[in-house]
């Protein structure tokens, strides 16, 4: 027998009790649009409730508070990344040279330049990397519009030597995942034929995966991913490197959603949530609850919804639960709405949602086990929209200045003191700690884990560690995180 088949079908009811406040403080009037300097770290502020905010430097000098002696295990630093371990690369759009930022704060910089591309090219390195590898692919093309285009593979160690690299032209490669064994796997589209799947070995060895999609390095020689099918759905499953097969998921999906958990595939039937291993199946059945689609998920959990967006469930990916979510908003305000209200949830199960009321938008989140609401941010005015981006422990959020998307308008009665329009919150809810970034922040990304922003600003882009609120200047330079 290829796998072990456990069906699971734990119902659990939750439902709120309407509750504001909560952990995020009573500070409404958040007194603060950000810096241009720098992110500002801030009180809690809810809806409902006045009060001034007090405000903090969210300083960006002095170390990161940790030190290391005698035989003391050292401890994680910037981004939550030991001091030798790899935090992202930083390099310049367009430049030939960028640097690998680790997790000490130093950076060491490398050659990204294309090996044999005319001078007038445009680069675009990006890193993936696993245990002891690191790949770094820049891909390249012409300034004006020439024909030539490729990419680069240079492989390195986890000192930053360089092992092998290899050119490829007229074509680019996405999707990159690198092995520990010095390995990378991606999808290449050549600039006449069709994309597959390709597995590089070193400068002159590689496998051709077919219509296989990776979406994961590979583990005991599988690669998690997808194959493009002519049907209407493509089919999980994994690569095995050794067989040169497809080893597809035992069950048919109802739809194209899929996620990697750890060492399995998450997929979905009309009925069901199906967590599969190569060796082992988990059925979580939908049960007494109508046709769900998966709508988003976190490390450990997926939030799903009927069709019609009126009802809403939770899986656990760790207990194998499922769980229907009574979603109404806390007392005296409503769901802030774009079109359809698309919910979050994070680590720990909880749902996030926008909520309003005539003075302004703010994120909620709901403890489905407690039935207990708190909010997550700082309240903003004159908005068409509010959203929430969940990394570990850190949210995301971002709202958008009135008469800038296509939502419908929103009309507001602004209280003194508000947040307004465009803005970016970096916050950690349960440690209370809600970081405006400067007014003049125009795109704002996380780390896997969290405990890193990356933000873009008037004055170049700087990296904000959302544990310790140091902040690093990048200048020109963006990062692109590993993981």
């Amino acid at each position: 027998m290829r796998f072990a088949l456990l069906v699971v079908s734990v119902l659990v009811g939750c439902g709120p009790t309407t509750t504001l406040g909560g952990d995020g403080g009573s500070g409404g009037d958040s007194g603060t649009d950000g810096q241009a300097t720098g992110a500002s770290a801030t009180g809690g502020g809810d809806l409902d409730t006045g009060g001034d905010a007090g405000v903090d430097d969210g300083g960006s000098g002095g170390d990161s508070g940790t030190e290391t002696g005698g035989d003391d295990p050292p401890q994680a630093e910037l981004c939550g990344a030991l001091p030798d371990a790899l935090v992202g690369l930083v390099a310049e759009s367009g430049q030939s040279e960028a640097g690998l930022l680790r997790g000490d704060g130093s950076i060491q910089e490398i050659d990204v330049a294309p090996l044999n591309a005319p001078s007038d090219t445009l680069v675009s390195p990006r890193v993936a990397a696993s245990g002891d590898s690191v790949a770094v692919v820049s891909s390249w093309g012409p300034i004006d519009n020439g024909p030539a285009s490729g990419f680069t593979i240079r492989m390195f160690d986890a000192a930053g030597e360089l092992q092998w690299e290899r050119e490829e032209i007229n074509a680019s490669l996405d999707v990159q995942y690198a092995g520990p064994d010095g390995t990378l796997v991606g999808w290449r589209r050549p600039v006449n034929g069709d994309g597959h799947g390709v597995r590089y070995l070193g400068p002159g060895a590689s496998q051709d995966l077919g219509s296989f999609y990776p979406w994961g390095s590979e583990s005991g020689k599988l690669i998690p991913g997808r194959m493009f099918t002519d049907g209407p759905v493509d089919m999980p499953g994994w690569y095995d490197v050794d067989a040169g097969a497809f080893v597809p998921v035992t069950i048919e999906p109802w739809s194209g959603w899929m996620v990697l958990h750890q060492d399995a595939i998450v997929y979905a039937t009309a009925d069901a949530l199906i967590v599969e291993r190569p060796t082992e199946l988990a059925v979580v059945e939908f049960t007494g609850a109508p046709v769900m689609y998966p709508l988003t998920h976190s490390a450990e959990w997926v939030l799903l919804r009927d069709p019609e967006a009126t009802q809403f469930a939770r899986v656990s990916l760790t207990s194998l639960t499922f769980e229907n979510v009574e979603l109404e908003p806390p007392t005296d305000l409503e769901f802030f709405v774009c079109f359809q209200l698309v919910p979050g949830i994070d680590d720990l199960g909880r749902v996030l949602v926008p909520v309003r009321d005539i003075a302004a938008g703010q994120i909620q989140r709901l403890d489905p086990s407690r039935g207990t609401w708190d909010s997550v941010g700082l309240p903003v005015t004159l908005i068409d929209d509010i959203e929430a981006t969940v990394a570990g422990s850190t949210v995301l959020v971002r709202s958008s200045a009135q008469n800038s998307t296509f939502c419908p308008a929103q009309s507001f009665e602004p209280r003194p003191g508000l947040l307004e329009g465009h803005k970016w919150q970096a916050v950690r809810p349960d440690e209370g700690v809600e970081y405006v970034l400067p007014v003049s922040t125009t795109y704002a990304y996380t780390s896997v884990n969290g405990e890193c922003v990356a933000y873009t600003a008037e004055d170049g882009s700087v990296l904000l560690d959302t544990v310790t609120g140091n902040e690093i200047s990048l200048d020109e330079r963006t990062v692109n995180f590993v993981g």
